[in-house]
């Protein structure tokens, strides 16, 4: 018998039947997929896809900025661990991305300047750029450049960022158009020769005014303030011939900045009375062309450049509020929404970012490993891929043409099925990653709203608790300080005077109480007599005087005295030149008493006038 023997393998198959069920099967799985598109499935796992590779793209990119500061601008490592964080607190409220934020600080950082100090540049820089629609990395650079070179004119970065703003809206011209020609290098060429900022600003704005662009102003001034201060032979013997030495406009730029040369070089040009032969002496003096048309133009139009000193040092106050109104449009919000969102994508790409790294690092760190087993597993395979090869060559032949007309006419279909299978299976994955990530988006939000919360309580409501407790501690020690000494002053006061009226009281009661002791005849009391001028009947008794006004006639009983005259004027005071009254009371407890006592004593000086009448007779 033959050690060899052919194998032979029939396989056979009703593409018939095949066909109807594929039809069944794909209709099945379009009813499962019309009810799965109504859900929105698809599409949630077509987006969470995009949002997963973004987010990793994201925080890659984010991380390779940052690192940058550490490798290339020189930062420590902690520095630029603390300064992540920072940047991505910075971003919500300046509505610019992370991204943007770090490329901009590589430069803060490559001047030199780190930590606190270094944010602020990046904010103030990140205001600028928002309130002037340019771009950060470039406005960061323009206003490092203007600081680190020394220029007068600002007293803080603040102050740079409003003098830039301000010249902005000074001239013709935006924000990223000034950015871009302070790259030609004329603010230090402006601070090498005594002028300010201001003095840059003032005749770039004239320039751009005139419809010269930013840039090409910046170039030619940049050229011009050179030849000024630092002019020329030929140009040194032009200027002589119109009365200004070599030094002359240097000397005036330095002590009144441009526009005090433009003045000095007008004036003795204006001596030549000959515009043709100002023009061509300039020409002759600063190269002519190009070279000379900035200081034409500021000449021309000296006026104008006055003016661009009232306007930039006039709204360089008012970037604040500048930024404040930026903050309010539509732009602004959408960029915040938009730094929002990037945001949270490095958030959740930092999240994949420490998987996918340990994923990739054992591949690359294991690659030859992974090779040999490959080859391994090649040449472990190649009987068996041999023997299949026979099989299929063999036997499958027949099967296989049968599956191509299959495939020919069902191509459509399968490759719906297929198609919808791969999407089924990534929205499965995709579901998973729709959990964790829906999970982490609410505790970040739930995060931020937290800070939010506690950022609003210590802005706003805590300051007016601070407030009402100050005020409080205010008229605390107002009423303590100032009202109580004087309600006790006040109550002194009217303890005094009711003490006053009291005593006056008590020593009226004690005189009117030792009024009726007034001596009379003999150690007794005298009692005040009647008066009877006009007559009196049925007289009950006592003392009486008669003829006060003149003799009367007295009908006296039996018994009845009558005192000399002498005696009467000595009982009645009148040798002492007053008169005795007596007024009896025991006490003076009311107010209604004292007036009565009041009453009784100008009743009895009415009578003591009578009595001095008396006296007189």
């Amino acid at each position: 018998m033959d050690a060899t023997r052919n194998l032979q393998v029939v396989i056979t198959s009703d593409s018939t039947q095949a066909a109807e069920g594929l039809s069944m099967l794909q209709g099945s799985l379009i009813n499962l997929q019309s009810i799965i598109e109504t859900l929105g499935l698809v599409y949630l796992a077509q987006q969470l896809k995009d949002l997963a590779i973004g987010s990793v793209k994201a925080a890659s990119d984010f991380q390779s900025s940052m690192e940058l500061i550490q490798t290339q601008a020189g930062a420590s490592t902690q520095e630029v661990k603390n300064m992540t964080q920072a940047v991505m607190d910075l971003s919500s409220s300046v509505g610019t991305g992370p991204e943007q934020l770090a490329q901009g600080l590589y430069h803060i950082e490559s001047a030199g300047y780190s930590g606190a100090k270094a944010l602020d540049i990046l904010k103030i820089a990140a205001e600028g750029a928002a309130v002037g629609h340019a771009n950060l990395e470039d406005v960061t650079n323009a206003l490092i450049s203007v600081v680190v070179s020394g220029i007068g004119g600002f007293n803080n970065m603040s102050q740079a960022m409003g003098v830039l703003n301000a010249i902005v809206g000074s001239g013709n011209m935006r924000m990223q158009d000034l950015v871009d020609s302070l790259k030609s290098g004329i603010v230090p060429v402006a601070k090498t020769f005594g002028m300010s900022i201001q003095d840059v600003g003032a005749a770039l704005a004239t320039l751009t005014d005139n419809g010269v662009p930013a840039i090409d102003a910046s170039t030619r001034l940049r050229m011009e303030f050179s030849l000024l201060a630092d002019p020329t032979t030929k140009a040194a013997k032009e200027l002589e011939k119109i009365g200004l030495s070599s030094r002359s406009l240097a000397d005036d730029m330095r002590s009144g900045g441009i526009v005090q040369a433009m003045t000095d070089l007008k004036t003795h040009l204006d001596a030549l009375k000959d515009p043709v032969g100002e023009a061509q002496l300039l020409s002759s003096a600063f190269g002519g062309g190009r070279s000379s048309s900035g200081i034409l133009t500021l000449i021309d139009q000296l006026d104008r450049l006055k003016s661009k000193y009232t306007e930039i040092n006039g709204a360089t106050t008012t970037f604040g509020s500048a930024w404040a109104e930026t903050q309010k449009t539509a732009a602004y919000q959408i960029g915040q929404f938009q730094a929002n969102i990037q945001k949270f994508s490095i958030v959740l790409g930092n999240a994949f970012l420490p998987a996918l790294t340990l994923v990739l690092g054992f591949l690359n760190s294991h690659e030859k490993d992974i090779e040999n087993i490959a080859t391994a597993i090649g040449k472990n395979l190649t009987p068996y891929v041999q023997f299949l090869t026979v099989i299929l060559q063999q036997q499958l032949t027949p099967v296989l043409k049968q599956l191509q007309d299959l495939w020919e006419k069902h191509q459509k279909t399968l490759i719906e099925i297929a198609t919808f299978l791969a999407g089924v299976f990534i929205t499965a994955v995709v579901a998973v990653i729709v959990i964790i990530t829906t999970a982490i988006a609410i505790i970040t939000a739930l995060t931020q709203a937290f800070t939010a919360l506690t950022e609003f309580l210590q802005k706003y409501i805590l300051p007016i608790f601070d407030n009402v407790k100050q005020k409080f501690q205010q008229s605390s020690d107002f009423i303590t300080k100032t009202l109580v000494p004087a309600i006790n002053l006040i109550a002194n006061a009217f303890d005094t005077v009711a003490k006053s009226i009291e005593n006056a009281i008590n020593w009226l009661s004690k005189w009117a109480g030792n009024v009726n002791k007034t001596p009379g005849i003999g150690g007794t009391t005298f009692q005040m007599p009647h008066f009877f001028a006009t007559g009196v009947s049925n007289f009950s008794g006592g003392l009486a005087i008669v003829g006060e006004q003149g003799p009367e006639l007295v009908n006296l009983p039996s018994g009845s005295s009558v005192i000399p005259s002498s005696q009467t004027q000595q009982m009645l005071g009148q040798k002492q030149g007053g008169i005795n009254i007596t007024i009896n009371y025991t006490q003076l407890t009311s107010q209604q008493s004292v007036q009565q006592m009041i009453y009784d004593i100008k009743r009895a000086l009415g009578r003591d006038a009578e009595l001095a009448k008396l006296g007189a007779l």
